[in-house]
């Protein structure tokens, strides 16, 4: 069972704003900007969401904290292709400034788009690793119709 890192009960401003002062919302703008939905909304409990909307929320409330390495546990899933792109873009931008990214993903495109190195699993067995410019889809394919 994934778990879902949004407090339904909370309001998307709260959500945003855990453990951060209240004018600490400026600090989404660029957020706001690539995801509108989350600003029109910011009043909205974040329960009555919908699952790729709270995935877009979840995603955003880590890409804001700029640590160093932030761990995305499947970022895109359920999320619409056009805001997988988006996510896209905010990742490359944050590894172009030299911050490094744990990402579980299953969206092959969007893995391929940000990954350096790639580790495959099946079933907690590593059964690929390798640097992206050397593993090939057509190697990562294969290993999944195993």
């Amino acid at each position: 069972m994934q778990e879902r890192p949004v407090f339904d009960n909370l309001s998307v401003r709260d959500n945003l704003l855990l453990m951060l002062p209240a004018d600490a919302l400026k600090t989404y703008r660029p957020y706001f900007e690539a995801f509108p939905v989350l600003e029109k909304r910011l009043g909205q409990n974040a329960g009555t969401l919908s699952g790729g909307e709270r995935k877009i929320l979840s995603f955003v409330r880590a890409m804001a904290e700029n640590g160093s390495v932030t761990l995305l546990d499947e970022p895109s899933e359920g999320v619409q292709p056009e805001n997988i792109e988006k996510m896209k873009h905010l990742i490359l931008e944050r590894k172009a400034k030299g911050d490094g990214f744990v990402v579980v993903e299953q969206h092959l495109h969007l893995a391929e788009a940000i990954a350096d190195v790639f580790l495959l699993m099946d079933q907690g067995q590593q059964i690929l690793q390798g640097p992206a410019s050397e593993v090939g889809r057509d190697t990562i394919l294969q290993h999944l119709e195993v």
